[in-house]
């Protein structure tokens, strides 16, 4: 080959490699929201549980009573309302244990059916509230009686019911921390399906610090994109 083809071959594929890494770089499909809705606003609010036990009528100290203790997780979404549903439904639903694991479940407030994380879940029906020209719902992730039957340290001054009692007991971030995400789903009334991917990972370390935590997220994160 001679020499000329050699750099016209070289040039070609250059120009080849540039315009895939421009058409990369300009690809904002990902990035930008889609179709009739957006979130307009999305937090998660996590706490504990701590459930004093009946057990011991004649306890003198706090480390003679009894406790168990639960780890629960609500996702608030509020969804701008541009056009009617016709459905809404979370599938492709993945979720990590945490290493103290009770009882753990999904479900929706306001409504009895819960889904047993532990499982296989296919799908699960979202039925919102309307509120101002907006859908709103309410995910709950819950790590239900984690630890049951559990004392408070010897010399234990005051309790307060809430994260900061796992802190008391030694309970570290790493050993409640789940994941969780799904794909939010809307299927509107013309036929239309936005999809959006949500994914946490809770609780945060925040729990164990403060007791309780209530964090809104950056929204830039969850972007629809019709299907």
């Amino acid at each position: 080959m001679s020499k000329k083809k050699i750099i016209f071959f070289v040039i070609v594929i250059s120009l080849i490699i540039t315009v895939l890494i421009a058409m990369n770089l300009l690809d904002t499909t990902g990035d930008i929201n889609q179709g009739n809705f957006r979130i307009n606003d999305l937090v998660v609010n996590s706490y504990a549980k701590v459930d004093e036990l009946d057990t011991n009528e004649k306890a003198e100290n706090i480390s003679d009573l009894t406790f168990n203790l639960s780890q629960n997780n609500k996702i608030s979404i509020l969804i701008a309302k541009n056009i009617d549903v016709s459905r809404i439904y979370l599938d492709n639903i993945k979720f990590v244990a945490p290493i103290k694991s009770g009882s753990l479940v999904l479900s929706q407030t306001g409504f009895e059916e819960e889904y047993d994380l532990n499982t296989k879940i296919e799908s699960v029906e979202i039925y919102p509230e309307e509120k101002d020209d907006q859908y709103y719902i309410e995910l709950n992730v819950d790590n239900v009686q984690f630890m049951n039957d559990v004392k408070a340290p010897e010399n234990t001054k005051k309790i307060t019911f809430d994260g900061t009692f796992l802190k008391d007991i030694d309970i570290k971030i790493e050993e409640l921390q789940m994941s969780f995400e799904c794909n939010l789903n809307i299927i509107d009334i013309t036929g239309k399906k936005s999809v959006c991917s949500l994914k946490f990972k809770l609780p945060p370390e925040e729990l164990l610090n403060n007791g309780i935590s209530i964090l809104r997220q950056d929204l830039s994160k969850y972007v629809f994109q019709l299907k």
